[in-house]
Order: structure tokens, then sequence, then C-alpha cells
């Protein structure tokens, strides 16, 4: 499915940080991940966007943004959608989720704005046997169906095309709703293998919004491709659903092809400490930030 959606634009080159998203987040978080990018990164070759929406937003990210270090590439919104609407979610393929955590995760999500949703989950969640009858059971499927453009953006800076990344020597995946807070070396965080953010207790292991990748050699990325494999297989085994990037880092590790990045201090929101260096926002303090 990646690969038979037709790409435009340029292709990102060298040292890249990438972020892919719709217009509507271009829009909201592009510029001041720019800037931010701009005032306190060095040593590295490109910041490339990908863009997916209709193909006049293409014309009006062009004309805006002949700006230095940024290349940009873009997918018709219309495409992917055609391919979605082939893909309809299942109880097989919920059934072929086995974490529990993974499941309940999404319960949380399809039931995030409904009160009476979340207190019937609270109430059932008090009798353990019963609760993980329900999750397996009832699986939320009209969410799932819906949110499937969702996941799209969500991933698809993970399985874009063999050839994309041709011409990249390493490349740092970040979030477009993200800032750079202080100074950065690039050349200070290659050299050390693929790496990514992690967290402890919680359905997944690895976060998705800072993947730094190690390349073999220009455009050869052992790490980068084996994710793009397990994504496929994971999504075909599983559907498509929210979170099968970060499951698909988990199983990466399994592979001990990806580790932890420790000793780099980050945050989800605003936070005054003069440690932190990087600010991925969650939720509504995304929004909050951005007006300010």
């Amino acid at each position: 499915m990646f690969d038979n959606i037709p790409i435009y634009g340029s292709k990102p080159y060298g040292k890249c940080i990438f972020i892919a998203c719709d217009y509507d987040y271009y829009c909201n978080f592009f510029q001041k991940l720019y800037q931010s990018i701009r005032l306190n990164f060095t040593n590295f070759d490109t910041l490339h966007c990908h863009i997916i929406g209709v193909r006049e937003e293409w014309d009006r990210v062009i004309k805006d943004n002949l700006i230095e270090f940024c290349s940009f590439s873009f997918e018709d919104i219309d495409d992917v959608k055609l391919n979605l609407e082939q893909m309809i979610y299942d109880k097989k393929q919920w059934d072929n989720i086995i974490s529990l955590d993974v499941k309940e995760m999404l319960l949380r999500e399809s039931s995030r704005n409904s009160f009476i949703r979340r207190f019937l989950f609270r109430c059932i969640k008090v009798n353990d046997s019963f609760y993980d009858y329900f999750i397996n059971t009832f699986p939320p499927l009209t969410y799932l169906n819906d949110s499937k453009i969702k996941t799209y953006y969500s991933i698809r800076r993970f399985v874009m095309p063999s050839d994309f990344f041709m011409n990249t020597s390493c490349l740092l995946v970040i979030d477009v709703d993200s800032v750079f807070t202080s100074s950065i070396n690039f050349n200070d965080l290659i050299n050390h293998g693929t790496r990514a953010f992690t967290r402890e207790n919680m359905w997944s292991k690895y976060l998705a919004g800072f993947v730094l990748f190690s390349f073999e050699s220009k455009g050869n990325s052992l790490s980068l491709y084996t994710l793009k494999s397990l994504l496929v297989d994971i999504l075909y085994r599983q559907g498509f659903h929210w979170g099968l990037d970060q499951v698909a880092l988990d199983e990466l590790s399994h592979q001990n092809l990806i580790v932890p990045l420790t000793d780099f201090p980050y945050s989800f929101k605003d936070d005054q400490s003069s440690d932190v260096i990087f600010v991925s926002y969650k939720g509504a303090s995304k929004w909050r930030s951005n007006s300010l």
C-alpha cells in the first residue's frame, strides 16, 4: 500500500530532521518548530517536511516557504483515502492484538469524548475476569474504522517508499508539534546506533515522537527498513489502529535494533527547567502553547 501512493516534490538528503503531517498541523506548528531548529540546532543538512493534503495546499506551501535548509514532499489525501477505504477493521484483527494493554489503550481512546463510556469503563475494570472478557469480546470497531486516517498520519513517516531516503546519511524523525529549547549538535547524537525515548509501566515502552535512525551507508538503514517491514506486518495482522508505530518500535527493540535514548532531557509541555532540550506537546497543551 505505502509504496503505491505517489510521492511528489523533493527527497531529503544528508543529516536530516524529518516530519510528516497533514496541512492543518503544518499551518499550526511548522513555523514554531522551524524557528526552534534555526535557533538551536547545528550540523544538520535539511529539515524535510512531508505533507499529506490536497494539491491546492501544496501550492501554498511551496509559495510561502522559500526558506533555508528546508525541503518538502507531498502526497494526495484522495489517494490515501482510496487505499484506506479498502481496509475495513474487523473482529478478527482485534483478536490478533495479543497485548491487553494495547486493547485497553484503544478502548480508552475510543471513550475519550464520552463521559458515560469512560464511567462504564471504570466500573467494568473493577472486576478483573469480566474486564478481560469485555476487552477481548467488544472491540470499538466504529472508532477503529473512523480513526484510520489519523493512524495513517502517525505512521507514514516510518513507511516511506524504499528510495525516498536514498540520499540520507542520518535521520531524526520527530513530531511536527514539538520544539527544541536548547542548543544541540547533530553530531553529538549520531554514531550511537538507532535510539528513541522510552517510558515505563505503559502500554508501550518506546515513544515515536523522537527517533534517531543510524545509517550504515548513504541511503541504507537496517533499523529503518526493518521497522517498515514490522509495521506492515503488524498492520495486516492487527489492522489500522492508533499506536501501531510504538508497537512496532517495541518489536524493533526485541530484535536489538533500537536502544533507549538517555541523557537527553525532554518534556511533554513547556518546562522552565534549563535542562530540557526538546518539548513534544501532547493533548491540549499543544494548542495552548501554540496560541502564546
